[in-house]
């Protein structure tokens, strides 16, 4: 159906990023035609940052920084809303590979001198 609603793709390309075939989510990412949708920056940053393509990921972290400017302070509870405890933590990890500062799960907030 070339109708389909566009989280249909975007369900395919998180199978395959879970499946760690990180090329093949990328691919599916790019062809939802979706870069409003912030889950989509979140994965091809992710998977960018796997694959090791710095460039991509940064420009997947600029457009994230666009739709949620307080992403970083919150992303472990933007994803805890959605997906397991492992897979945030997972996804987390995955984004500060590919660049994005984020404070580790319980860790102190950084305090100013």
């Amino acid at each position: 159906n070339p109708l389909r609603p566009v989280w249909y793709r975007g369900v395919l390309c998180y199978r395959e990023y879970w499946k760690s075939n990180y090329r093949a989510a990328v691919d599916e990412a790019v062809k939802t035609n979706a870069p409003d949708s912030f889950w989509t920056q979140i994965l091809l940053a992710a998977a960018y940052g796997q694959l090791g393509d710095q460039k991509a990921a940064t420009r997947a972290l600029r457009a994230l920084d666009a739709q949620i400017p307080s992403f970083p302070a919150r992303a472990a509870d933007i994803l805890g809303t959605w997906l397991r405890p492992d897979m945030v933590e997972h996804i987390l990890d995955r984004l500060r590979k590919a660049g994005l500062e984020i404070p580790e799960l319980g860790a102190a907030p950084k305090k100013d001198p």
